[in-house]
């Protein structure tokens, strides 16, 4: 699992971005059929807007916190990622809050907590920074 991590976290950026779009789209799969049957087509709507103002503060968080990343600067990295993971999601529920009620209705609030989650966890798997590998010490059979 660790190799697996280690090369993950040494994909370009946007090979990680496309992991994070992969598994925002894979959740939604689960979710829009849930919203579908709960609410018809306001609930798919829901779950389909949540997982777009989730995923693009996910992707905000991903590409702002890179310079960091490379740096080796993990905290900033993590608290630029902190503010845009969460601030977007947040302004986009407030605005959708506020102007779409028949969304409201059909649970976008809850939506967009479960792909926050889902976002979140992706995320910060892919912002780590490469595992180091331990050298590896060879023995010389010539001496």
């Amino acid at each position: 699992m660790a190799t697996w991590l280690s090369n993950l976290h040494t994909r370009s950026l946007a090979v990680r971005a496309g992991l994070l779009a992969a598994a925002m789209i894979g959740a939604c799969l689960l979710a829009a059929p849930v919203g579908w049957h709960a609410h018809g087509r306001a609930g798919w709507k829901a779950a389909v807007a949540a997982a777009l103002i989730c995923w693009l503060g996910a992707t905000a968080a991903l590409v702002a916190a890179e310079p960091f990343r490379a740096a080796g600067r993990m905290l900033h990295a993590m608290l630029v990622g902190m503010i845009l993971r969460m601030g977007i999601p947040l302004a986009g529920a407030l605005v959708v809050g506020s102007r779409v009620e028949n969304l409201i209705a059909a649970g976008f609030p809850y939506y967009v907590v479960f792909f926050f989650e889902v976002a979140l966890v992706v995320e910060v798997l892919l912002s780590l920074p490469p595992i180091p590998q331990p050298e590896k010490k060879t023995t010389d059979p010539a001496r």
